[in-house]
């Protein structure tokens, strides 16, 4: 430091010091905000794809080659206004494979050397059910391998093959933004809009869809049966399902039941649900009564697959009730009075062929006068 008074000088290492720290702050402030769109977007992909959390590609190369120089995943998502399943169908880096099949395969969507191996099971999504519904044959069925990934885990996590069953397609895309996936028992749903919430993947309303819907009927009288009706549908759960529909989903599994149980052919009881229908069976073993649910994801399949079809799904319709207005006598006594009527008519009838008959005869004997 100087001695002239007056004047104060601040050392070169202390200069150094805050040239440093006012570069760096510089630096930091105009990095933030592509740090914050990267954190923003690494947060996007994690919503759209929590199956990836923890894996190689829950990393910022899925769309960054290095620094901020997006690759060609990266760029499309972004020319997509940063829209995951739009570029779903896409091959952003022209292997062979679409992005979606990257993914599900983890391997990385914008790097052409990184790609599934040929005999990897995951297919990509498709713009049509990947196995088609036989006309008279059973639907192939599919290893469990091809369970799509987004799906693998409430498959798993919701009962596997006890209350969904083996998968009958591969995931495809429905009504042009929705990914779905065919089981024997139902269909996955991915709501790419609910991304990052409970409601993401949903399963569909099969039973709704198959026309099972019946009208509502008057709640319950009875104190037990009070809490298995629903308001919504205005139908209870009949008994012996009421304690599988409650510890295997309950409402988000199934939905509310939208008809009365009733047996089939077979005196099997039954019962459906917007999601699903349960059946009671009969084990072999110690002939005691189980649920199992029956194969609407098929029948939904077929139905898709042939509309013009009848489904091959259908419920007996309850009889409708007499009405207490009408009497049954008084049709009866209608009915008679009808066929009283028609006699009479036949009896006229008859008389005025008698009629016409005398006016011939009298004719013929005009007839004969003249000749006389």
């Amino acid at each position: 430091m100087n001695d002239q008074p007056g004047k104060t000088y601040v050392s070169w290492p202390v200069r150094s010091m805050f040239v440093i720290g006012l570069i760096l702050f510089i630096l930091a402030v105009q990095t933030r905000p592509a740090i914050q769109a990267r954190r923003s977007d690494q947060t996007a992909t994690r919503n759209q794809y929590p199956q990836l959390a923890g894996t190689r590609l829950d990393d910022c190369v899925l769309c960054h080659t290095s620094g901020a120089q997006l690759n060609s995943y990266g760029r499309d998502y972004a020319s997509s206004g940063g829209n995951f399943a739009s570029i779903e169908r896409l091959d952003s880096d022209g292997d062979g494979f679409s992005n979606i099949a990257e993914i599900n395969a983890l391997t990385f969507p914008g790097s052409a050397g990184d790609m599934p191996q040929s005999t990897d099971p995951i297919s990509p999504v498709t713009d049509s059910v990947t196995q088609p519904a036989t006309p008279d044959g059973p639907v192939p069925r599919l290893p469990l391998e091809r369970i799509d990934s987004r799906f693998r885990t409430a498959w798993e996590r919701g009962g596997g093959l006890q209350i969904y069953g083996l998968p009958l397609t591969d995931a495809y895309i429905r009504d042009s933004s929705l990914t779905v996936q065919y089981f024997e028992r139902a269909r996955f749903e991915y709501h790419a809009e609910l991304a990052g919430t409970p409601g993401a993947i949903l399963m569909g309303r099969l039973g709704v869809e198959l026309g099972h819907t019946q009208p509502p009927l008057p709640a319950p009288v009875a104190q037990e049966d009070v809490p298995w009706y629903f308001d919504a549908t205005g139908h209870i759960i009949a008994e012996p399902f009421r304690t599988f529909w409650s510890t295997q989903g309950g409402l988000l599994t199934f939905g509310y039941p939208i008809g009365a149980a009733f047996a089939d052919s077979n005196g099997r009881l039954m019962q459906y649900f917007e999601r699903a229908r349960m059946e009671l069976h009969s084990s072999s073993a110690d002939n005691e009564r189980v649920v199992l649910l029956g194969f609407l994801g098929e029948a939904a399949l077929r139905a898709e697959q042939q509309p013009e079809r009848p489904s091959v799904e259908t419920s007996p319709l309850p009889a409708p009730l007499p009405d207490p207005t009408h009497d049954d006598n008084d049709r009866d006594d209608d009915g008679d009075r009808d066929d009283r009527d028609d006699r009479d008519d036949d009896d006229r009838d008859d008389r005025d062929d008698d009629d016409g008959d005398r006016d011939d005869r009298n004719d013929d004997d005009g007839d004969r006068d003249d000749d006389d």
